[in-house]
């Protein structure tokens, strides 16, 4: 009998046995008559054995200080710049509107701090991809303080070795401003969009005109930048997500040539009258379902699966990454909008880099792997710590239920991959390995 680790999880189907590894999210399909309970009974060849070894499926001491070094690497700095919060459109599921934050641009002393913390940061811990996001309100309807950082970062990036990998959140209805842009070495444009009718309630002009027949115009364009990717935002609420196919169908129809198709739970905002009536809950067993379904059924790629911890930091934890609002404040993610407690970049810059770490109850000090309750946990790797994040806390989800609340339902997730892997659609399936050993 081989046991398996207390990070591994089995779920069985039919005449299978699925083994998920929440350490490094391999997946291992086993005959079920070789699994009983939370051990391998059958005789395994040599080299499956050391295979299952060596990648932690069994019950061994694991290296804890070599995961740790892995989750806390600076290689990645993650910036993101709001422009300003003027907008074209007034949806009314955003997180901004009726707020009485100020629509001036961002001034161009704090984009010029923000170049000076950015190469400061470079200097003590030499990270080697820059990954600027870009959003607004709707950048796209002044360019010019994007463009300002763009001329100083670029040159920065090529002369250091450091990678760009450039970020825009917009809606997609001007795209004039974005077709210039060059120097970077990805561009990645989230785009909002669902069925057509529902998004043109949501999401028009300040006339009442749908957004989205132009919107389908003007991704054809986008995508044909060099290395672009286009990421179709689903804001999930309970009156789009039965036409979620039907959406899918029309995005294939029209042609856009590989979109990420990325579902994402429609919060309710602090102000304005909108409330999603699908709860989060229904929303997660829905994605980790139908979701999957519909994109397969259509075509589509599945960007869905389990959260790894050994990825990396989010933007809030990661020691250095930061937003910079329009009004001159940063935060440790987009999650502190509302935060009056947000220092200023001038703030930050007075007191040294350093200075970063004391703020936001000094969340960019955590050290998760040094939290012995979490630590202990058989769901460390899959949870994360990440109840403990301000945008999972406001969701007022039931904790420590990782594998059914927090991103996916685990076992509905892996009934929907197992029942791809029976009828060989399984390469849909982006982010996971899978291997299968035969009887």
């Amino acid at each position: 009998m081989l046991r398996l680790s207390q990070y591994v999880r089995v779920y069985k189907f039919e005449e299978h046995a699925l083994i998920y590894n929440t350490i490094n999210g391999e997946i291992i399909i086993f005959p079920i008559d070789g699994v009983i309970d939370n051990a391998i009974s059958k005789q395994l060849e040599a080299s499956v054995k050391e295979y299952l070894y060596k990648h932690y499926f069994l019950d061994k001491e694991l290296p804890w200080d070599k995961f740790e070094e892995q989750f806390e690497s600076n290689n990645q700095l993650l910036i993101s710049l709001e422009t300003f919060l003027a907008c074209n459109l007034s949806c009314p599921y955003c997180y901004q509107i009726n707020n009485n934050h100020l629509k001036a641009k961002i001034s161009l002393q704090n984009l010029n701090l923000l170049f000076e913390y950015i190469t400061h940061v470079h200097q003590k811990v030499h990270f080697k991809i820059l990954l600027l996001k870009i959003l607004g309100g709707e950048p796209s309807l002044d360019w010019n303080q994007a463009n300002y950082l763009l001329q100083k970062i670029i040159p920065f990036c090529k002369s250091n070795n450091v990678r760009l990998d450039l970020r825009i959140d917009t809606n997609c209805t001007n795209i004039s401003q974005f077709t210039s842009i060059n120097g970077y070495d990805s561009i990645l444009f989230t785009i909002p969009l669902c069925n057509k009718k529902q998004h043109n309630k949501y999401r028009h002009y300040r006339n009442g005109e749908g957004t989205y027949d132009d919107i389908i115009k003007n991704i054809k364009i986008l995508e044909k930048m060099p290395n672009c990717q286009i990421v179709l935002r689903h804001n999930t609420d309970a009156h789009n997500i039965i036409t979620f196919g039907e959406y899918l169908e029309d995005i294939s129809k029209n042609g856009i040539h590989n979109p990420t198709i990325m579902p994402q739970y429609t919060t309710n905002p602090d102000y304005g009258d909108y409330k999603n009536q699908l709860t989060y809950q229904q929303y997660i067993d829905w994605l980790s379902t139908e979701c999957i379904n519909e994109l397969i059924k259509h075509g589509f790629n599945v960007p869905i699966f389990p959260r790894l911890l050994l990825n990396g930091k989010c933007q809030h934890w990661s020691n250095y990454s930061l937003k910079l609002f329009s009004d001159g404040k940063v935060g440790a993610c987009a999650a502190h909008f509302f935060d009056p407690k947000n220092p200023y970049l001038t703030d930050v810059m007075r007191n040294g880099i350093e200075s970063i770490q004391t703020y936001w109850n000094s969340t960019k000090s955590t050290q998760i792997f040094r939290d012995t309750k979490c630590r202990k946990c058989s769901s460390f790797f899959g949870c994360s710590s990440h109840y403990k994040l301000p945008c999972i806390h406001d969701l007022k989800i039931k904790s420590c239920k990782p594998e059914e609340n927090l991103y996916l339902n685990w076992h509905l997730y892996f009934q929907t991959v197992y029942k791809y892997v029976k009828t060989g659609n399984i390469d849909r399936f982006q982010g996971l390995n899978i291997k299968i050993v035969q009887s």
